[in-house]
């Protein structure tokens, strides 16, 4: 979309190095939520297969809104929101009470990759974070390669949560791979 009163604007990249922080969570301990949103999953491959894949190179996929098609993932959507809570509390000094802030689910997708898939080079911008739970993975399983080249070695039952303007991609697999992908944004909520 083009802004009228923007033509004449001559705008410069100005590249700047910072430090971005990614966070791993183990998750094993949450084996009910883990184990709901595979049935979840599995319903929604059935009901509601994606047909464009976007950035993921995978047959296998479920549509942007599956947490709000599937009940069986609001449990697991609803760990990652608290989560990223006290990741921004304890990490990242945010003091979300005294802004009446609270991290909802704003998209939510799976998606199984097989050997060739892969996902292209992207971010989630403007999500405020993204989130990779490894559902099911296999041994030889493609890494997560997060901005210039930190790869992610996927473990099942693990979480990488990240800002979403971060780039990452992930090569083409070997081995399976069943992922939960979702976007959280900060959302204000009024006190009682």
């Amino acid at each position: 979309m083009m802004f009228s009163k923007s033509k004449s604007l001559n705008v410069k990249l100005l590249p700047v190095r910072s430090t971005i922080s990614a966070y791993c969570v183990d998750l094993s301990l949450y084996k009910e939520e883990l184990d709901l949103a595979r049935l979840g999953i599995f319903d929604l491959l059935k009901t509601h297969p994606r047909k464009e894949a976007l950035n993921i190179k995978s047959n296998e996929s479920t549509p942007l809104n599956s947490h709000l098609l599937s009940t069986k993932l609001e449990p697991i959507c609803d760990l990652i929101c608290e989560i990223a809570m006290n990741i921004a509390v304890n990490y990242l000094a945010q003091n979300f009470d005294k802004q009446n802030l609270i991290f909802k689910v704003h998209s939510c997708w799976s998606a199984n990759y097989k050997e060739n898939d892969y996902a292209v080079s992207h971010n989630h911008f403007p999500a405020d974070l993204a989130a990779v739970i490894y559902l099911d993975v296999e041994q030889n399983s493609a890494p997560l390669i997060l901005g210039d080249g930190i790869m992610m070695i996927p473990r099942a039952n693990s979480l990488i949560i990240f800002p979403g303007i971060l780039q990452h991609h992930v090569p083409q697999a070997s081995g399976v791979r069943r992922v939960l992908a979702m976007n959280l944004n900060t959302e204000r909520y009024e006190r009682s």
